[in-house]
């Protein structure tokens, strides 16, 4: 699958430092991959996914009390970087199984009974330590011109964003969901269409999606950090392209904040751990990591980041 890369605001003779990153770990919170709970870089505090698991690693017995504790470990990675829910402006949440929808959606606004930050609702296959529900975080009190696009059609999208005085082609960063019944060439075809070319557009099938909707986009518009997306087989040559596009952009994988991890199969995690921290230095970037779909022959894995200045 080809992914556009797009390196937003660059200039021939700009030579980037190194982007100050701060690592936010909560007492008693021990990371299980090479990773930083949370990272607050300039105005921005980016919080890992938190499954629903507590500090004994014990799981609660239905989705709305799983939904909680997920919750509850995004508040206090949100609270340990001296922010509050309420500074929260996105969030992604990622479900084993999209029925429960409606239960999560119920625990989820009794975190954020004001102003909701924006979100992004994901049925996936599988995600670590067999967490039924996984919710990843950005916080800040000062977003400037960043606007987070929230997991929608493309209408939907274009309407939102005319809210904010913005358009389609302003997006920056997207990522399109759809689902496996939906032509991958018709969701490429849609995308270019809506997206300006310089667009990072990351296309990804998942199990399903709220409302039985057959595609979503989520993204960011309005900001100049750079991104960069990669898939295949292998998690090495990933990360080397990765590397490679930032470099490109007068970064260095210092630069990176946060990254999304979407594998081939759970099962594989461990070793893509071994050859992921190869690539980072200390403090690791935040991380997300699921399982979207089945694992089937062929199928590769996709990693995105996001690399600050």
């Amino acid at each position: 699958m080809k992914l556009a890369l797009a390196l937003i605001a660059l200039t021939a003779a700009f030579t980037a430092m190194a982007a100050e990153r701060k690592p936010v770990f909560p007492p008693g919170v021990k990371p299980i991959g090479p990773f930083s709970p949370g990272i607050q870089s300039s105005d921005f505090l980016y919080v890992s996914g938190q499954g629903a698991r507590d500090l004994a690693g014990k799981l609660p017995a239905d989705i709305e009390a799983q939904t909680k504790q997920a919750l509850e470990n995004v508040k206090t990675v949100v609270e340990t970087g001296g922010l509050t829910m309420k500074d929260v402006v996105y969030t992604q949440i990622y479900l084993t199984d999209i029925a429960n929808y409606a239960a999560m959606d119920k625990v989820f606004k009794t975190f954020f009974p004001g102003n909701p930050p924006v979100r992004a609702v994901i049925g996936v296959k599988r995600m670590p330590l067999d967490t039924p529900v996984e919710i990843s975080a950005v916080a800040t009190t000062k977003p400037g011109k960043r606007v987070y696009v929230p997991g929608s059609t493309f209408k939907a999208a274009a309407h939102y964003l005319k809210t904010k005085k913005l358009k389609l082609t302003d997006i920056a960063f997207a990522n399109v969901y759809f689902t496996p019944k939906t032509p991958y060439a018709q969701v490429e075809a849609l995308a270019k269409k809506s997206f300006a070319p310089t667009a990072t557009i990351v296309y990804l099938p998942v199990n399903a999606l709220p409302a039985g909707v057959a595609i979503q986009v989520t993204g960011i518009a309005g900001q100049t950090d750079v991104y960069s997306s990669h898939s295949g087989p292998a998690a090495d040559k990933i990360l080397e392209d990765i590397r490679k596009d930032l470099t490109a952009a007068g970064l260095t994988m210092d630069n990176v904040t946060a990254s999304n991890v979407y594998v081939n199969s759970i099962d594989n995690f461990a070793a893509m751990n071994k050859v992921y921290a190869t690539f980072f230095g200390s403090p690791a970037p935040t991380r997300t990591t699921v399982q979207l779909l089945e694992m089937t022959p062929g199928m590769g894995n996709t990693i995105s980041v996001i690399a600050v200045k």
